[in-house]
């Protein structure tokens, strides 16, 4: 189990599954489960509950990764409305040499608290990845996605191509190790539109060139044994066609983490 705490939260449309994805080179099962709750009373009125799982199998050149959390949060009066959230991420990566894979992953998002209605990913692409020495290492991802996001309160129509948007997912992952206990990791994400089907009305895109995402997210990791271990990362994410009224957050999480 891991319990997991955070402080200055705010979402962002970027979820990097990639801090998430399994780094273990042995064949087998492995995974995390998490719980949280806060309680809050006086001058703020909060109520939060907080859930997560990952799972993660591994065969020879073959890596599946299934994420999956979910939110519950009510502020104000005890009668007011929830603010609720789900995500679920399954990403699959194929190890063709020791440098070069390829992935493919589908995404759902539901997210009361900005907006979003849904969120749908479908896409894959090639990873290339390099171990600089014992302790470093560097991978580059490019994608293409087909995405469907649609604000709360539209229509869903599952025939309508102007729900759906060609989208490129391109990442650079940094991570460095000192010693068994101790590692930090860089991960940053740059997705700009490819192509949207005419006027679309239920997702507020723009045009190729100004409607783009940015993700940056430093992360430390910290391991008492093969077991327990800590993180404390800093989020910043961009989106310049927001359904709030900010294009841009700031995030920082702490977690302790209980692996199996």
């Amino acid at each position: 189990m891991v319990v997991l705490g955070s402080a200055a939260s705010a979402q962002a449309q970027i979820v990097n599954v990639l801090s998430k994805v399994s780094r273990q080179s042995d064949d087998g099962v492995s995974g995390e489960l998490s719980l949280s709750s806060a309680y809050k009373k006086g001058n703020i009125n909060l109520r939060q509950f907080k859930a997560g799982a990952l799972a993660h199998y591994k065969a020879g050149d073959h890596l599946v990764s299934w994420i999956a959390n979910g939110r519950h949060l009510k502020k104000g009066t005890d009668d007011s409305d929830p603010i609720n959230r789900t995500f679920q991420h399954i990403r699959y990566r194929y190890f063709s040499s020791e440098w070069f894979s390829a992935e493919g992953f589908v995404q759902y998002e539901y997210d009361e608290g900005r907006n979003l209605q849904l969120r749908t990913l479908l896409g894959g692409g090639p990873r290339f990845s390099a171990e600089v020495s014992e302790d470093l290492s560097v991978a580059l991802g490019m994608a293409l996605m087909i995405e469907r996001e649609i604000k709360e309160g539209k229509d869903i129509e599952l025939g309508d191509a102007r729900q759906y948007a060609l989208r490129s997912s391109n990442y650079v992952e940094v991570f460095y190790k000192w010693g068994e206990t101790l590692g930090l990791q860089l991960t940053a994400f740059y997705q700009p539109l490819v192509y949207a089907h005419g006027d679309n009305s239920t997702k507020e895109v723009g045009t190729v060139g100004d409607d783009r995402r940015i993700l940056l997210e430093p992360a430390l990791q910290m391991k008492a044994n093969s077991y327990l271990g800590t993180k404390l990362a800093y989020r910043y994410a961009f989106n310049s066609r927001p359904f709030t009224d900010e294009d841009t957050d700031h995030a920082i999480t702490s977690s302790l983490t209980l692996s199996f």
